[in-house]
């Protein structure tokens, strides 16, 4: 099991600005596919990120959010499973989605952590939904409790045949 955490915001803001995906040669200098760039949410333009084996949180500038991701093998190499966690101490709402590039969900791959239920069911994404480019979207509540995606990740080839745990360990 491998592990990486999402600490500094200056190291997040470097990240961001290092690997952002409308060039497709950033992204092939990060050895991923190329996919089209900005994903459009109503509230914003996110730029999503391309993870080398770590899913950071690109907009956190300002300390906000914490998470950390760990890696564990699976047999099943033509799929990535993800698995979103919240610390006890973390209560609001988060949430955890897999999307196509134009941010629709894939096959009900979405869930969410809130109050006591710490824990997302596993969603699974295989290959061929990897290859179009998707993206896992961690969101969470802001003002008023709206329900906000916060930080949209590039879901790589490398990934396949890993269960990622993401655990919200601040907010």
């Amino acid at each position: 099991m491998r592990h990486s955490s999402i600490a500094a915001a200056a190291v997040a803001a470097a990240l961001a600005v290092a690997a952002l995906v409308p060039g497709a040669a950033t992204a092939q200098a990060a050895g991923a596919t190329a996919c089209p760039g900005v994903l459009r949410t109503p509230q914003t333009e996110l730029k999503p990120v391309v993870a080398q084996l770590s899913y950071q949180a690109p907009n956190n500038r300002d300390g906000e959010d914490t998470v950390t991701a760990a890696y564990t093998k699976i047999p099943q190499a033509d799929e990535v499973q993800f698995v979103l966690h919240s610390a006890p101490q973390v209560t609001w709402w988060k949430g955890i989605s897999v999307t196509d590039q134009k941010g629709h969900v894939l096959r009900d791959q979405q869930d969410f952590t809130q109050d006591a239920k710490h824990d997302t069911r596993v969603l699974t994404l295989t290959r061929t939904e990897a290859a179009a480019c998707a993206y896992v979207w961690l969101s969470k509540a802001k003002t008023f409790g709206k329900h906000t995606p916060m930080y949209p990740v590039f879901v790589q080839a490398s990934d396949l045949g890993n269960r990622i745990d993401l655990t919200w360990v601040k907010d």
